[in-house]
């Protein structure tokens, strides 16, 4: 199960499987390169984006300790405030991204530091 989540998530960028919606996949690269004022590259574009939302998982299942879970968890930041801006780009629903961001920022937030997500006191104390 988890071979099949992270090639959904990478797969597109490193060329495994193709896209699933390639006229918004171009719209939403279009969108970005516009913000880059560069082109960007499709695929370099989406492993940057499948990354951030592997790592985010990763950092929601405490897979990397206390601090690096709390890094892994900001990946879902950017990746989230994107999904806003490109949502609102190609003219989707703006309710969607928001509510996950919203969850990613509750989640930095509420992380006791010192302590990881099972109540264990960190290591370095």
């Amino acid at each position: 199960m988890a071979i099949a989540g992270t090639m959904m998530l990478l797969g597109p960028g490193l060329g495994l499987v193709p896209p699933l919606r390639p006229e918004k996949d171009e719209e939403i690269v279009a969108a970005w390169s516009t913000v880059a004022g560069v082109e960007l590259p499709p695929a370099l574009f989406f492993v940057f984006i499948g990354t951030c939302k592997a790592m985010g998982v990763l950092a929601m299942w405490d897979t990397f300790g206390t601090q690096l879970d709390r890094v892994a968890n900001l990946c879902f930041v950017p990746q989230l405030l994107g999904a806003a801006y490109t949502h609102h780009m190609i003219g989707e629903p703006l309710v969607p991204p928001l509510v996950m961001l919203s969850v990613a920022l509750a989640r930095l937030a509420t992380t006791p530091s010192g302590r990881d997500a099972r109540g264990k006191g960190s290591k370095a104390a």
